[in-house]
């Protein structure tokens, strides 16, 4: 079938897209390493990809829900704010849906909705609290309902709150009591919040490394996790919670230790719906043969497998992800944390490979056809801070004998300050202004500047790889003539310049 994009005169004009491009030393081989690991998996996608869009949700993290408000943002929670769906969650909303998202993901991590856990001396020691979260989240579905929204609700135990009171409540717990509370919790959120998809546990590693040791050491192997979320499935069955309005699904990050067990587990398990992805890692070890993109498919594709126990396969999505500034060579360091690797989001010199991780993700969703896919770090859809505004800061922090790690969260607790400025005052990134575009439905915006002198430059999104721009001279019996079109850089969209010989010259993009 034929589509034609939008035509266009010369005096069309379109505002670009700014980037920052402008890489400084200390990461210029950071960058290209994982520009050449974005590209080469974007030359896969278009080489076996139809252009075709899916049906995919389009979605996004929903940060100061995340587990009431404790998991991203010093501002207060709901469980003791009441305000706080108001005064921090519908701003962030607002915000997110002016991106022309109609899917939000939020997690509510255990034991932030859990009854027992605001009881227990060793835990909140405050009941009214568990009413006031229940309370958030009740409204806040409700208010996603009232505006169109898809749900997504991811639940597993990882640093639920960041506090002290979390990690000593689940000390005391023996391994069956955390395993009722986790089951528990999601029950409540199947009965009360029905979300469109419940998932049950998304990074099986790290649920395991910020428990306590006696309860994380119970799901180090595949064969134990598979137990454990193959119970969860049955008490929903048994709890009469299993309704087709909402799908469960299950699953691990492309960087999962013992990567083929788990990969097996998870798409072997009875009543699982679908096979949730994590992907942060994007590197390629050649020595061990481990590519964490190429993982994505092959972990998609395992799931379509029909089986007698999924006899139309499994359904897929990619309930995280963002690009983890993490060089090959730094791996197994054992100097540099998370948070150092974190900390490196908030500089806007990343936002191309932030542009083109956003590319590669809705590219590989409608090749594969996923469900949904979640970019997580969505602050930096409104705030990136300057690489060498900040560096008299960071050398502070130096000078303070801080470790990297430590400046790292000081950075990004930085950036997260500006957040609500930023998007109260309606501004947007250039990583974000790339996912508005890459998820627009239908036949992709022709932009077309006239920069004077006969020069005009076109754009158009890096999505339509199947559209090829072509030019009309508007002279009797002309035809239409494709234009070559010059490769683009990682984060950019697709451009040419050319002259034009006619005044009244007009272009398009067709899809042969």
């Amino acid at each position: 079938m034929k589509r034609i994009a939008i035509l266009s005169t010369l005096a069309f004009c379109l505002l670009s897209l700014s980037l920052d491009a402008q890489v400084p030393p200390e990461f210029t081989d950071l960058y290209a390493e994982l520009e050449g690991y974005l590209t080469n998996f974007d030359a896969t996608l278009d080489t076996n990809w139809n252009g075709t869009l899916s049906d995919c949700l389009m979605a996004a993290t929903l940060m100061p829900a995340t587990s009431a408000g404790r998991d991203w943002s010093s501002a207060g929670d709901a469980s003791t704010d009441t305000n706080f769906l108001n005064d921090m969650v519908v701003p962030y909303l607002d915000a997110l849906q002016a991106l022309g998202i109609k899917s939000i993901k939020f997690a509510i991590q255990f034991p932030i909705l859990y009854q027992p856990f605001y009881a227990a001396t060793n835990g909140e020691n405050y009941p009214a609290g568990y009413t006031n979260t229940f309370n958030f989240y009740s409204n806040l579905v409700v208010l996603l309902r009232q505006r169109g929204i898809k749900i997504i609700i991811p639940t597993e135990s990882i640093i639920a709150g960041n506090g002290a009171d979390t990690t000593t409540y689940e000390r005391s717990l023996t391994f069956p009591q955390f395993v009722a509370g986790r089951s528990a919790l999601i029950q409540t959120i199947a009965r009360y919040l029905k979300p469109d998809y419940l998932i049950l546990q998304s990074e099986p590693e790290t649920e395991a490394a910020n428990l306590p040791a006696n309860l994380g050491n119970q799901i180090t192997n595949a064969a134990a996790d598979m137990l454990m979320i193959s119970n969860f499935l049955t008490d929903l069955q048994t709890a009469g919670l299993r309704s087709s309005n909402t799908i469960i699904g299950a699953g691990c990050g492309t960087a999962q230790s013992d990567f083929t067990n788990f990969l097996a587990g998870f798409t072997t398990l009875p009543g699982l719906d679908l096979l949730d992805i994590h992907v942060y890692q994007i590197n390629h070890f050649p020595i061990t043969g481990v590519d964490e993109l190429q993982r994505i498919i092959q972990m998609a594709d395992a799931a379509h497998v029909t089986n007698a126990i999924h006899p139309n396969g499994m359904r897929v999505g990619i309930g995280e992800y963002w690009l983890y500034k993490q060089a090959n060579m730094e791996y197994g360091s054992t100097n540099l944390g998370a948070n150092t690797f974190r900390g490196r989001n908030v500089y806007s010199c990343f936002s191309p490979l932030d542009r083109e991780m956003q590319l590669c993700m809705v590219k590989v969703a409608h090749y594969e056809q996923f469900d949904f896919i979640d970019p997580y770090w969505t602050e930096y859809f409104f705030s990136y801070l300057d690489y060498t505004q900040m560096q008299t800061y960071v050398q502070s922090l130096i000078n303070s004998n801080l470790s990297s790690d430590a400046i790292g969260l000081m950075l990004q607790n930085t950036n997260q300050s500006l957040v609500f400025p930023a998007l109260l005052a309606g501004q947007q990134t250039a990583t974000a202004q790339g996912y508005a575009e890459y998820i627009e439905p239908g036949p992709p915006l022709l932009r077309i500047t006239n920069n004077g002198a006969g020069s005009v430059s076109l754009g158009w999104s890096p999505v339509a790889i199947k559209f090829l721009p072509q030019q009309n001279p508007n002279s009797l019996g002309a035809n239409w003539t494709t234009i070559p079109v010059p490769p683009r850089a990682a984060g950019s969209d697709f451009s040419v310049t050319l002259t034009t010989t006619n005044n009244q010259e007009f272009f398009r993009l067709h899809q042969p």
